[in-house]
């Protein structure tokens, strides 16, 4: 399923907690804001302020603030073609295509994955990339989803893979009103809450020889930008991301 979901323009002064409500009720990781140039505020700019945060009354702050300090000028390209050298060859996340619409590696990809080699999932694969022990803190959690350009995924587990977090997932969280009500009143397990409690169960993961097209097909459906591979062990050996996957359709 190829989708192109464009959110928005919203006021440039809308707050942080509000991007990221509307990002998680639209199940959306972009929203553009009003105004010229077109600036954009995605799901990864939303977890990296929140992992500036030094204690909940700095998450408190950064949610309340403008979101505009969060967003980033996008490019506005002519069509697909273009949108996806920009994505690749200036390692964005979205251009904004003529009409309005936003272009993220999932969408583009969709467009081209015909043209995707006969190669497997071990040609393509980040090894360095390794799984998240589920009693990691949430905001470590989202440290290590930001690392190896990750965009905010996750997979959690010890020796095998229990589940995976999304961008969308862990703003959910921070968007929940009891957590919502535990920042307003300064609780500190806010950021310390272990990452296992929020992680979405899933025996989602590809083998090695996984074809890549079949890996693009799943990220399509799954709507998930990043996919876990494994070893005949089922352990976790490395991920496979869109944009990767993008590159190769050039």
């Amino acid at each position: 399923m190829i989708t192109h979901t464009t959110v928005g323009p919203l006021a440039r002064d809308v707050s942080l907690l509000d991007i990221a409500k509307t990002m998680v009720m639209s199940n959306s990781n972009y929203v553009l804001l009003e105004g010229a140039p077109i600036k954009l505020v995605d799901s990864v700019q939303v977890l990296r302020a929140i992992s500036t945060a030094n204690s909940v009354v700095d998450l408190a702050d950064l949610l309340s603030s403008e979101a505009e300090q969060w967003s980033y000028e996008v490019p506005i390209v002519n069509d697909e073609r273009e949108a996806r050298k920009e994505l690749v060859v200036r390692d964005l996340n979205a251009v904004v295509l003529k009409g309005g619409n936003v272009a993220s590696s999932i969408y583009l990809l969709g467009k081209f994955m015909k043209s995707l080699p006969d190669l497997q999932a071990k040609d393509v694969l980040d090894s360095r990339v390794l799984l998240a022990d589920p009693m990691m803190s949430i905001k470590e959690a989202i440290v290590r989803s930001l690392t190896f350009n990750l965009n905010g995924y996750l997979f959690v587990g010890q020796k095998r893979i229990m589940g995976y977090v999304t961008p969308l997932r862990f703003l959910e969280h921070f968007t929940r009103e009891e957590v919502l009500s535990m920042i307003n009143a300064g609780d500190p397990r806010t950021l310390e809450e272990a990452v296992g409690d929020i992680v979405s169960s899933s025996e989602v993961y590809y083998f090695y020889e996984a074809k890549v097209k079949e890996l693009a097909t799943q990220m399509l459906n799954s709507q998930m930008e990043v996919l876990p591979i494994v070893d005949k062990s089922k352990k976790m050996v490395g991920v496979v991301k869109a944009k990767v996957l993008l590159g190769y359709t050039l």
